[in-house]
């Protein structure tokens, strides 16, 4: 007797193996680099934005990268930490660029890279560095661009309610904090 469940389950499996391909991170972006530095761009305003290791900066008359990307930090505190980017923008020096290539969505490279953890490759005591060198070879499993969309989909839903969540702990810790004011020092007893 011919088990039909099985053979349904293989069936999904070999389907699924089809449209997703283990990559290493190199096969889906390119690396680009920057020599702006903040000196460069304080000053400066304009419609296009640009971003350092702690994010937004300001806007600049200009812009380096037409399509969106993915920045990561590689020099200095933060590193490895990722960010996507808009279209039209452009990051200072301390930041690299992953460029997707057309088998990748943006986002999907962003949350791939997100939890690669690069920061393991770092280099230098004094101010830690990491190279695209070193961690182009990480591997992932990148689906068809069909299932990324969805899986990005799912992933930003999920950041969504983290971020509601994190909101409401805030205020909730502010409320805590309103109420104990409003206990001692009613009754003056506030230290």
């Amino acid at each position: 007797m011919v088990d039909n469940k099985n053979k349904k389950g293989k069936a999904n499996c070999n389907l699924l193996k089809k449209y997703m391909v283990r990559v290493k991170l190199e096969d889906v972006c390119e690396r680009g680099t920057s020599n702006l530095k903040m000196s460069d761009v304080t000053d400066l305003s304009g419609n296009y934005p640009i971003y350092g290791a702690a994010g937004y900066i300001g806007n600049v008359d200009f812009y380096h990268q037409i399509n969106p990307y993915v920045a990561i930090v590689k020099d200095g505190a933060g590193i490895g930490r990722a960010m996507l980017c808009p279209a039209q923008s452009s990051i200072i020096g301390t930041m690299q660029y992953l460029l997707p290539k057309k088998n990748i969505l943006p986002r999907y490279l962003y949350y791939v890279v997100k939890y690669m953890h690069l920061e393991k490759y770092f280099t230098g005591a004094t101010i830690p560095h990491i190279y695209f060198k070193d961690y182009k070879n990480e591997t992932f499993n990148l689906e068809a661009l069909e299932r990324q969309k969805e899986i990005v989909t799912v992933l930003e839903k999920c950041e969504k309610v983290i971020e509601y969540r994190k909101r409401e702990l805030n205020e909730l810790d502010s409320l805590i904090k309103a109420r104990f004011v409003e206990m001692f020092y009613e009754k003056g007893i506030l230290f």
